[in-house]
């Protein structure tokens, strides 16, 4: 049995813990925060293994001038922050080619086939598996000329074994009669499935886990360093702690840590939005993913869930209203 301390209680933090209490681990949770109260909050709640489509693809130098500029373009890149950024853009760019574009989509397909298997122990507690809303996600089109500039992507999904159907206007009314009719056609993604509560999940889980031994110091961590025993850590107060192993799960704040263990892992932040219409969950019964938008449309507990786009822009508190406007 080891020590190890888990860096974060989003939901990948929150896995390994469960997955490392079942191997018999004792292990410690730090996070300033409680469960699921940072990204894995608002989240789309999608468990999307047809996803495996990497943002950057070579599509992406045809579409930068769309993507900067155009008022509905998914993406904005705050300005004032590119000089930071510019780096992680350039690799970003440079992976964009044919060839390390389909690498890539192989392992995040090969990783993504697991998302159900890594899940099935957990969702056996009935508690858990009553969020579960096995509904497959739609993607729209709103024209032809989209469906077509998807086929490359789709054919690359197709050959990595995820599943789907096309459907037309008329099918895409049928599975979905509330939505406006600006769609041209759908493609609906076999085996996919979401949550309809992601905090109401994490939190069910974490009281499991706590009342099973899992302990967790609410304080955020300034420094991670390797020692003679295993890892030293410290907090933002000075404190010290010892384990045998740590891992980190702090989303976009994982490069830094993992900068002073050595590792120079080329990450940095993607702002995700989203807004909450209450009271209208039953308008549609899926995930609903405007493919031109770049954002969901979720039916959750509390009522419709948007969200999606993406913002280039660091860790600050500004909200982008032009972003949650477009949504």
């Amino acid at each position: 049995m080891a020590e190890v301390a888990v860096l974060g209680a989003g939901f990948i933090g929150l896995s390994a813990a469960y997955w490392l209490m079942r191997d018999g681990h004792r292990v410690f949770l730090f996070d300033r925060l409680g469960p699921g109260e940072a990204t894995s909050y608002g989240n789309a709640g999608t468990f999307a293994q047809y996803g495996c489509i990497p943002v950057n693809n070579p599509d992406v130098f045809r579409n930068l001038p769309r993507f900067l500029f155009s008022s509905t373009s998914p993406l904005r890149i705050r300005w004032q922050y590119l000089p930071h950024i510019a780096p992680w853009l350039v690799r970003f760019l440079l992976a964009a080619r044919a060839e390390q574009y389909e690498h890539s989509a192989k392992a995040l397909a090969n990783l993504l086939a697991h998302a159900f298997d890594g899940y099935r122990e957990m969702l056996s507690s009935g508690q858990l598996s009553s969020f579960v809303r096995r509904r497959e996600c739609l993607y729209l089109y709103s024209s032809e000329n989209s469906l077509h500039a998807a086929q490359p992507s789709l054919a690359l999904r197709r050959s990595l074994g995820v599943r789907f159907e096309t459907l037309d206007r008329d099918g895409v009314h049928q599975l979905e009669p509330n939505l406006a009719p600006i769609f041209a056609s759908g493609t609906i993604f076999n085996d996919s499935w979401y949550l309809s509560d992601p905090h109401g999940f994490l939190q069910t889980l974490y009281a499991s886990m706590t009342s099973q031994g899992l302990q967790h110091e609410r304080t955020a961590i300034r420094t991670l360093a390797p020692s003679k025993s295993g890892v030293r850590i410290v907090d933002e107060t000075g404190r010290s702690y010892a384990a045998e192993y740590a891992i980190v799960c702090t989303g976009a704040f994982s490069g830094r840590l993992a900068r002073q263990c050595g590792d120079s892992v080329p990450l940095d932040t993607e702002r995700g939005y989203h807004v909450r219409f209450p009271g209208m969950s039953s308008l549609i019964s899926r995930p609903c993913g405007w493919s031109e938008r770049g954002f969901y449309m979720v039916p959750m507990h509390d009522g419709i869930r948007a969200a999606g786009t993406v913002e280039l822009g660091g860790y600050g508190p500004q909200k982008n209203p032009k972003l949650l406007r477009l949504i």
